[in-house]
């Protein structure tokens, strides 16, 4: 079964690691533009589309399950075989390209925040569990819907939603630090990620500068929030040194999600088989 498997994805394993090289080497030489950085989180998405759609969805689609699952091997031992060699093959994909990308987030020419959206996900741990998942996405859309072309798109919005949900859901893995200070704003360290900011009571009352500005509406705000006993700012952030942390938060609930996609491609082929 290893070899079968390896017969047949050799191309898309070729040609993962031909891009991920060519990438690595474009962020390492600094050639790499901006533009295409910014959009690094998507990167994912096509190990979704090119590795996992295609597992189950075009068996279906060309009618080859009819002849694959009755052979020798068991629809079950084909399934558990390609899962675990091709899991393992794109988390080691997205393991390396998670270091390369970390790497140079830590010499590029211009200082790149490690929490950025823009590469939180592609980078350390995170990036191996961001690829198994979307490739375990991929064979569940594949599994449920039995079409390529269908399954892709289901799994082009799903993996918008996740990564979206995960960019909202990130400030919150843990109880974030305050900043406080005087009127001209709260020092926070570097390399902190900041989740909010606003206006500080005497007691210890927050007002987010949203409320601030609407409690003072029609009024001088620096003296409206001065006469309610306002008089200081601060800052809500995670610091530098909760990375790791948030990485391994994040790969864990990746990691789980990714146990209900594959449960799910699981039932749908061996329930259909009755």
């Amino acid at each position: 079964m290893l070899w079968l498997t390896w017969r047949q994805h050799r191309a898309q394993a070729l040609g993962t690691v031909a891009l991920l090289a060519g990438a690595a080497l474009l962020l390492v030489l600094g050639r790499m533009p901006m533009d295409v950085v910014k959009a690094l989180p998507m990167v994912p998405v096509f190990v979704g589309l090119f590795w996992g759609v295609p597992l189950l969805a075009r068996e279906y689609e060309r009618g080859t399950d009819r002849l694959v699952w009755t052979q020798s091997v068991p629809r079950t031992r084909w399934l558990t075989v390609k899962f675990t060699a091709l899991g393992a093959a794109v988390t080691l994909a997205g393991l390396a390209f998670g270091t390369v990308v970390l790497r140079w987030t830590a010499s590029a020419g211009v200082p790149i925040d490690r929490f950025s959206g823009d590469v939180f996900g592609v980078t350390g741990v995170a990036s191996g569990a961001w690829f198994l998942t979307v490739f375990a996405l991929g064979a569940a859309s594949g599994a449920v819907l039995r079409r390529l072309l269908p399954a892709m798109a289901v799994t082009i919005a799903v993996f918008a939603g996740l990564v979206v949900g995960a960019y909202l859901a990130r400030e919150h893995y843990a109880e974030p630090e305050v900043a406080v200070s005087g009127t001209r704003g709260a020092a926070v360290p570097a390399g902190a990620l900041v989740v909010g900011s606003g206006v500080l009571a005497a007691d210890g009352q927050r007002l987010t500068w949203n409320e601030a500005m609407s409690a003072c509406e029609g009024e001088d705000p620096v003296s409206c929030l001065r006469d309610r006993g306002y008089d200081r700012q601060y800052t809500l952030y995670q610091p530098a040194g909760r990375y790791w942390r948030f990485q391994w938060t994040e790969t864990g609930l990746l990691l789980a999600l990714t146990l209900v996609l594959t449960g799910v491609a699981a039932r749908q082929v061996v329930s259909r088989s009755r």
